[in-house]
C-alpha cells in the first residue's frame, strides 16, 4: 500500500474490509501509507475515513480507534521518515524524469529561486542549499551539494541531491532535514563523486532498491 498511489476512496474501501486484528498486523509503513496529515494539523497524521464505506458506525468507530492504536506504535522517527517521502513529488511533466542523466545534472539546467545556504548545519567542508527550477518547464528541486576535503589523497568526494517538490512551502520543510535524511527522498536525483570512484555517477533514485553508496556520505 502507498498513500501516493491510492485515493482518499481507494484507502476508504481498503481500510473497511479489514479486521481489527488485520489493522492490528499492518507494518509500520503500511499504517503509515493510509494515514494522512490532519486538516489544519498538517504537522499531526490522522485517518480521513467516512462512515458510509463501514457496515455501521460501531464498525467505523471500532476501526479508527483500532487505525489510532496502531499508529501510536509507530516510532517517532518512522513518522518523519514519512513525512519527507510525502514532500518528493513525481516530476512526470519533466524532461529528466524520463532522461538519461548518467552522464551528470549541470546547475545550467536550472534557475536558482531561493538560497538556504546559511541555514542548515552539516559536518561537510563546503555545502550549498537552494531551491531550483528546471529551465524547461515549471518543476521545481530542491537541492543540496556538500563536498568533503581529503586532505589525503586529494580527491574531494562531492554529493548533489535534487528531490522534485510540488511548492516552495514543501522546500521549505525538506530545508529542516539533515543531509543523511533527505537520502530518503523519493524519488531524487543523486549525482556523486565519491573518493574511490574514478568518475562522477548520476541516476534517478525512485524507490529503495535504487538506494546506493551515496546515502553514507563523507570520505
Amino acid at each position: 500500500m502507498q498513500n501516493n498511489k491510492l485515493s482518499l476512496e481507494e484507502i476508504n474501501i481498503l481500510v473497511s474490509k479489514l479486521s481489527l486484528k488485520e489493522i492490528e498486523n499492518l507494518s509500520d509503513d503500511e499504517i503509515l501509507d493510509i494515514s494522512m496529515p490532519r486538516p489544519g494539523h498538517p504537522e499531526a497524521l490522522g485517518f480521513m475515513l467516512q462512515p458510509p464505506y463501514f457496515k455501521s458506525t460501531e464498525h467505523f468507530s471500532e476501526a479508527m480507534h483500532a487505525l489510532g492504536i496502531r499508529l501510536g506504535k509507530v516510532s517517532a522517527q518512522k513518522i518523519e521518515e514519512n513525512k519527507l517521502l510525502r514532500l518528493a513529488v513525481k516530476p512526470t511533466q519533466c524532461n529528466l524524469w524520463n532522461s538519461d542523466i548518467s552522464s551528470g545534472v549541470a546547475t545550467s539546467m536550472f534557475e536558482n529561486i531561493k538560497d538556504y545556504s546559511e541555514s542548515f548545519d552539516t559536518d561537510a567542508d563546503h555545502r550549498a542549499r537552494s531551491l531550483l527550477k528546471c529551465n524547461d518547464c515549471v518543476q521545481l528541486y530542491f537541492h543540496e551539494w556538500i563536498e568533503y576535503i581529503d586532505y589525503e589523497n586529494g580527491n574531494d568526494p562531492t554529493y548533489s541531491t535534487y528531490i522534485p517538490v510540488a511548492n516552495i512551502l514543501d522546500a521549505d520543510k525538506l530545508n529542516a532535514y539533515s543531509s543523511i535524511m533527505l537520502c530518503g527522498a523519493q524519488p531524487r536525483i543523486q549525482y556523486d563523486w565519491p573518493a574511490d570512484e574514478e568518475a562522477s555517477i548520476a541516476k534517478w533514485v525512485r524507490d529503495k532498491k535504487e538506494a546506493g553508496h551515496h546515502v553514507d556520505k563523507g570520505p
